[in-house]
């Protein structure tokens, strides 16, 4: 018999993995019908990371694990920029600012062959700490960094 506390961080569990599907999917189609809104999604550019942001804190970290389990097990392709996005969003809603960076491949190989998906990757960072998409970010060159102006407020609906 599970105890309560245990039935409460499942029920909690299970329902971030849904927020997480849900958003994936609507960035997913987001982008497939808008790629040229694409830099309006992404938000304001920025010049350096916010000093403010500090060190992740353990949600965005969960956040950013369970949506990058979510998209590796569905069937359809979500891509880094998927990704990060619903990453950067499912953090907003918990009032954490986060920072979507956009990096090219730094080997003349890769850009050659985009197929293979190294070309360019994103990824997310709170602060320092990268909590999506953080795999050999030593290949690619940052080309960008792009945040939320005014995040969410509890009240906003």
């Amino acid at each position: 018999m599970l105890t309560l506390r245990r039935y409460l961080r499942f029920a909690v569990a299970i329902a971030t993995a849904l927020e997480a599907l849900l958003e994936l999917l609507r960035c997913k189609r987001s982008v497939g019908q808008k790629p040229h809104q694409l830099v309006h999604l992404l938000g304001s550019p920025l010049q350096e990371i916010r000093p403010d942001l500090g060190s992740a804190n353990p949600e965005a970290v969960r956040i950013g694990r369970v949506v990058e389990r979510v998209a590796d097990g569905l069937p359809l392709r979500a891509t880094c920029v998927h990704r990060s996005l619903a990453v950067r969003t499912m953090l907003a809603r918990r009032q954490v600012a986060a920072t979507i960076h956009l990096g090219v491949s730094r080997h003349w190989e890769d850009r050659r062959l985009p197929k293979q998906g190294r070309a360019a990757h994103a990824w997310v960072s709170v602060g320092a700490t990268v909590v999506c998409g953080g795999g050999q970010l030593e290949r690619y060159a940052e080309v960008g960094r792009f945040g939320i102006d005014r995040l969410p407020s509890p009240t906003d609906g």
